[in-house]
């Protein structure tokens, strides 16, 4: 695309006077015809000169750039021109809503030499997900400043936004530094687990069921089996992206730049999850639901599989849906053969969906251990346990938030009665309690 340069028209503005003496001299017409002919020739030498340039001139980006949310970064583009080129080009990247930066566009002096043009544009990406930067635009005046040439260079760069996991990495080493334990690393443990270690002799007090008959008769004496925790279970999170995920929560931090939704804390939380489940040596896996099976990734270990686990919850946004508890039981009962740690990260301050969850959680309680975790509603506590109300609606919102903390504990109290753990935990604190209920799982050898 190509339009006059001001310097175009304030040519063609001078040329105006003369033009208005065509109708009182002969002379003064001619020259204004001529005039105006040989600006039409310079102008369309200069555009038909500069646009043929104009193709060699090409901007590349990075395929992939990997930033977490709220946090700095930039994006490295290469402007390739030919040699002799010393023009002073502008350029506006294309950016999604959601990646913000303090530049609109910058200015590029081309070297002349041939060599390459670098251009670090700044950018800071506010929300989790996939933003692809498909076009930037680039103007640049003409050989003669007569035209403005604007060009769009088509890229294929991603910008992959991840959760910001700086503040749960924090409250996590500090947690495993006060309770006193020395990391997250592998530790064996040695005792009524699933797993076959060794053979040992009788003592007193062991369990008649742990008694290897065969060797016993085949030596002579009394010997047991012993068992260890098996190094290699399966823990899956399973995140509700229904409606209510989707609330804002309050803040943690004044200088937080926007409140997250329940969605994103699951996705936090997850993250961090699996880097300990591998750390563990366990299998870790996920899904994702609302009124169907969003995702699932099955249950593996490795490095590739954490990545594979974060690019399927990249995208991952909450629905205006009801969640589908009995869709979700059944796919877990059919998909999950083998015993597993299965954790909800779902609401159900909802009547409606908690009974549906309450109905249909037992086809897999049998089968699966089950914990459902859900964050804490903002006022749902017990009557007198906050600060005095100062006026009458304070009175009714500790009483509505009574009444919702009433339902939530005989919730738990039904749940538990179908062995499934029920918990609410403080947005602040769910990537510990989380993994302190997971730790609790292995040390007591429950799954």
């Amino acid at each position: 695309m190509i339009v006059p340069s001001n310097k175009c028209v304030l040519y063609a503005v001078l040329l105006l006077p003369a033009a208005l003496l065509a109708g009182h001299s002969a002379t003064a017409g001619l020259m204004a015809l001529v005039l105006y002919g040989m600006l039409c020739l310079l102008a369309a030498g200069d555009a038909w000169y500069s646009l043929s340039r104009g193709e060699a001139i090409s901007v590349q980006g990075p395929e992939l750039v990997r930033l977490p949310v709220n946090a700095s970064g930039r994006i490295e583009l290469t402007v390739s021109h030919p040699a002799g080129s010393k023009d002073q080009i502008e350029v506006t990247l294309g950016l999604p809503e959601s990646i913000e930066t303090d530049q609109a566009w910058r200015e590029v002096r081309l070297s002349g030499e041939g060599e390459a043009s670098r251009i670090d544009w700044p950018i800071t990406p506010r929300r989790r997900g996939g933003y692809p930067v498909t076009e930037c635009h680039l103007n640049r005046p003409s050989r003669l400043g007569l035209w403005r040439v604007r060009q769009v260079q088509r890229l294929t760069t991603e910008i992959r936004v991840t959760p910001d996991l700086s503040q749960d990495r924090r409250i996590l080493a500090n947690w495993f530094l006060h309770r006193g334990r020395g990391g997250i690393h592998v530790r064996k443990q040695v005792g009524k687990g699933r797993e076959f270690e060794k053979l040992r002799d009788y003592i007193p007090g062991d369990c008649f069921e742990d008694i290897h008959w065969k060797a016993t008769a085949k030596r002579g004496v009394p010997i047991t089996k012993e068992f260890q925790i098996e190094r290699t279970q399966e823990i899956y999170l399973a995140i509700d992206a229904s409606r209510l995920s989707g609330q804002t929560l309050r803040r943690a931090e004044a200088d937080t730049p926007y409140a997250p939704n329940s969605l994103e804390r699951y996705i936090t939380a997850a993250t961090l999850f699996g880097l300990v489940a591998e750390r563990q040596g366990d299998l870790f896996g996920l899904m994702a639901f609302s009124d169907r099976v969003e995702t699932f990734v099955r249950a593996r270990g490795g490095r590739a599989h954490l990545q594979s686990c974060q690019q399927a919850l990249l995208d991952l946004s909450p629905r205006q849906v009801m969640p589908d508890y009995g869709e979700v039981f059944s796919f877990i009962r059919a998909r999950l053969r083998r015993r597993a740690l299965v954790i909800f990260l779902t609401d159900l301050r909802d009547p409606a969906q908690a009974d549906e969850f309450k109905g249909g959680v037992r086809l897999i309680a049998h089968h699966h251990l089950v914990l459902a975790t859900m964050l804490e509603p903002e006022g749902a506590r017990p009557l007198f346990s906050g600060d005095p109300p100062e006026d009458l609606g304070d009175i009714y919102a500790d009483l509505g938030g009574h009444l919702q903390w009433q339902a939530l504990q005989k919730l738990q109290r039904t749940l538990k009665r179908a062995r499934v753990s029920f918990q609410l935990i403080p947005q602040e604190r769910l990537m510990v309690r989380l993994i302190d209920d997971y730790l609790s799982v292995k040390r007591r050898q429950v799954l």
